[in-house]
């Protein structure tokens, strides 16, 4: 079957184009110069496939394998990790101008806080945490990767932790995107969300109970300078009164995150 062929018979698949490209390892101009170029057997099989999770309503991120994070490749799961969101790249901005020397990513996932602000901060100690150790293979996948290209100067570790129930060090900064949806949202679209794993999703408390858990344990272990959190809009009242309830001075806010130091 020739490309065009197949973009012809995929008309109606989003994101048809970038697929194919990925297979054979081209960017989608050769599509259009190459529409005649045969496709090989083991091409035309792994085409196919990728089209049918996307017309599953797979996101295209989980398709490919990956997505871009603050203009890098990051490696995601659709079993392990959710895709990262342009809206959480706020979060290294307003991490590089607090020019911290020690930083705890707590609920890494695909890692793409945590790794980045390793490249983003030379020099700096960087804690990595999660309760799915499963997931730190994939943290040093994403470093792997980005390591092809950049040289990487901060110090990162892994460990294994409920929060920060298992950690006692104290940080310049701690910062999280732990689950904060609440399923009761009547606006959520929850086909959309089918495809991520829920429990880096959802949370009780009107999506707050893990957030609010962070604050109480960083207030108890006086366990950082900063802390940065994640979360809807709609939830930042909240949080900032809970917090400012708990130890913290609220700072700044800025899209989905909220920017607290203790006082």
């Amino acid at each position: 079957m020739k490309i065009k062929d197949w973009l012809f018979d995929h008309k109606n698949t989003l994101d048809a184009d970038i697929i194919l490209a990925e297979v054979l390892g081209k960017d989608r101009t050769f599509l259009v110069t190459h529409e005649d170029q045969e496709l090989e057997g083991d091409e035309l099989e792994c085409a196919n496939r990728m089209a049918a999770e996307r017309e599953s309503g797979m996101p295209l991120a989980y398709v490919l394998g990956y997505t871009y994070f603050y203009g890098r490749k990051f490696f995601v799961e659709p079993s392990l990790v959710l895709i990262p969101r342009p809206e959480t790249e706020d979060v290294i901005d307003l991490i590089k101008e607090l020019r911290p020397k020690s930083i705890l990513d707590v609920g890494t996932g695909s890692g793409c806080i945590g790794v980045t602000l390793a490249f983003e901060l030379p020099g700096s100690n960087i804690l990595v945490s999660d309760i799915h150790e499963q997931n730190f293979e994939l943290v040093s996948k994403n470093i792997n990767e980005i390591a092809k290209n950049e040289r990487l100067e901060s110090k990162l570790s892994f460990v294994k932790s409920d929060l920060l129930r298992d950690i006692n060090e104290k940080f310049d900064v701690i910062v999280a995107n732990l689950p904060y949806v609440d399923e009761k949202w009547n606006w959520l679209d929850k086909d959309a969300l089918s495809h991520e794993p829920s429990d880096a999703l959802y949370a009780e408390d009107g999506g707050l109970k893990l957030i609010k858990e962070l604050i109480d344990q960083a207030e108890e272990k006086q366990a950082a300078k900063h802390l940065v959190l994640e979360a809807d809009p709609c939830q930042h009242k909240d949080i900032v009164s809970y917090a400012e309830n708990h130890g913290f001075k609220h700072t700044k806010t800025k899209g989905f995150i909220v920017v607290f130091e203790l006082v």
